[in-house]
C-alpha cells in the first residue's frame, strides 16, 4: 500500500536549509530533495500528475491550492517551507523580485549562453567563409550547427559582439 501523500511529500523534505539572509526571522528553508526542474523547482508527482513542490505543500497546508501563484518570501525556488509561501500574482512576484533586487540580467551572449555551439573562432571563421561564398547549408554541415545557426551570424542576430580579427577588418 502505498504511504499518504504528506508522508511521502515530507520524506523529500530537507528542513535544516539554509536560513534566509534577507528574512532571517523565517528560518531554515525546507529544500525540497525530490526531482527539480532546470529553473530550481522542486516537481512532485500527486494526483495524477506534476505539480510543483511548493504549491503541494501549500496545497497540503491550506487544503486547497494557491490562487494564482504560491510565490517565497524566502527567494529560494528549492524551498517548500508552507510559512515561506504566500498567494500571489506574477505581477506581484515580480514587483518582489524586483523589490529585494534580484533583476538581474546577466550578460549570456557568445559562449556565456548555455547552449552555445559556437565560439569567437568559430564566428570569425563563418564570417570568413561566407565572404569567400560559401553556403551557409554547407558552413552548417561543416562546423556540426543548424543552418539557422549561420543565418543568424550571417545577420546579426547574435554573436554581434564578436569583433574581426585585425587582418579580418582590413579586407
Amino acid at each position: 500500500m502505498r504511504a499518504p501523500v504528506h508522508v511521502r511529500f515530507a520524506s523529500k523534505l530537507d528542513k535544516n536549509g539554509p536560513v534566509p539572509s534577507h528574512v532571517p526571522d523565517l528560518g531554515n528553508c525546507w529544500v525540497f530533495l525530490g526531482y527539480r526542474d532546470d529553473a530550481g523547482y522542486g516537481n512532485f508527482w500527486f494526483q495524477g500528475k506534476m505539480h510543483l513542490a511548493h504549491r503541494v505543500a501549500f496545497f497540503l497546508e491550506h487544503g486547497r491550492w494557491p490562487e494564482p501563484n504560491a510565490l517565497h518570501r524566502c527567494d529560494n525556488r528549492a524551498c517548500s517551507r508552507p510559512s515561506h509561501l504566500f498567494e500571489g500574482t506574477q505581477i506581484e512576484n515580480i514587483a518582489d523580485r524586483d523589490a529585494k533586487g534580484r533583476t538581474v540580467v546577466p550578460d549570456q551572449r557568445g559562449v556565456k549562453h548555455s547552449r552555445a555551439k559556437l565560439n569567437p573562432e568559430k564566428v570569425r571563421e563563418i564570417r570568413a567563409a561566407l565572404r569567400a561564398g560559401e553556403k551557409q547549408p554547407t558552413i552548417a554541415k561543416r562546423l556540426g550547427v543548424s543552418r539557422s545557426a549561420i543565418n543568424n551570424v550571417a545577420n546579426g542576430y547574435c554573436w554581434s559582439h564578436v569583433q574581426a580579427e585585425p587582418e579580418e577588418a582590413a579586407s
